[in-house]
């Protein structure tokens, strides 16, 4: 819910459908969260997750509503 409703504005104004994904959910694996990622890769698209999986991907933690971004 709290991914949504970050990503709720930018979705609005850019007259795109938020889809939810297993991959991102709160105790999502590396693994999972990067399959996703190389999935995606060349899509253009913005993810949001959780404070655990950013730990994942990234080795490290990001302030609330901070921004990264993963470049293959």
């Amino acid at each position: 819910m709290r991914c949504i409703q970050t990503v709720e504005p930018l979705a609005r104004e850019l007259e795109l459908e938020i889809e939810e994904r297993g991959e991102l959910t709160e105790g999502a694996t590396r693994e999972q969260a990067l399959t996703l990622v190389d999935e995606l890769r060349g899509a253009g698209v913005a993810l949001c997750t959780h404070g655990d999986v950013v730990l994942e991907l990234l080795g490290a933690e990001l302030k609330k509503g901070e921004t990264a971004i993963l470049e293959p």
